[in-house]
């Protein structure tokens, strides 16, 4: 389970930034606010909430509730991980510029 569950967070972790970052750079300010940092943790976080909380449910053969319950803990202590770690990310090395096509 724990190198099925890394291999799937580190798939999610390489699509959603970039697709965040496509994103982030049609904005009108570039500035990666608070807010714009909580909309990344929590827009990063939920759709492994999902995935995990089926994983998980049909691995240990449980209940969606208990996997669920089982989830949530490692959730938001990933959430807040993830939040301190990408603003402490753009504190330190600032906001990488996209290459974009023309």
């Amino acid at each position: 389970m724990a190198v099925t569950g890394s291999a799937v967070a580190v798939l999610w972790n390489w699509l959603f930034n970039h697709w965040f970052e496509i994103w982030e750079h049609r904005q009108v300010s570039p500035q990666r606010t608070v807010v714009r940092r909580i909309m990344h943790a929590v827009g990063f976080e939920l759709p492994l909430l999902v995935i995990f909380t089926i994983l998980f449910a049909w691995w240990f053969d449980i209940t969606y509730t208990k996997a669920f319950l089982m989830d949530i803990a490692v959730t938001v202590f990933f959430l807040f991980g993830t939040f301190i770690y990408t603003w402490t990310f753009d504190l330190l090395f600032g906001q990488p510029k996209l290459k974009m096509k023309e």
